[in-house]
């Protein structure tokens, strides 16, 4: 990913509306226990590295798929387009933005 963990995880809380409260909450640790491991400087849990990595895949497959439609290709292409990796998936989709 281009962007760094503490930077992902502070976006993904925005996006979702979430407090670290919330992010306790949901994985049963303290409210301290969270703010202790996503402090920068900090080694970010791998537990977090995985939601925040799966959480931008999904998200990028889904604006890729929009711009599959958008263009009307073949199925296939969304198959190949599926296949790039995480950054280069980014990429598209950013240029296909700046482009609107």
């Amino acid at each position: 990913m281009t962007m760094n963990y503490h930077k992902q995880f502070t976006e993904l809380k925005k996006e979702l509306g979430y407090t670290n409260q919330d992010i306790a909450d949901i994985t049963g640790l303290s409210l301290s226990n969270i703010k202790n491991q996503t402090r920068v400087n900090t080694k970010f849990p791998s537990w977090l590295k995985l939601t925040l990595d799966t959480y931008t895949r999904m998200k990028i497959d889904k604006e890729a798929k929009e711009v599959v439609q958008e263009f009307n290709v073949q199925p296939q292409a969304l198959k190949e387009v599926k296949r790039l990796t995480s950054d280069q998936l980014e990429a598209m989709v950013s240029k296909h933005k700046s482009k609107k």
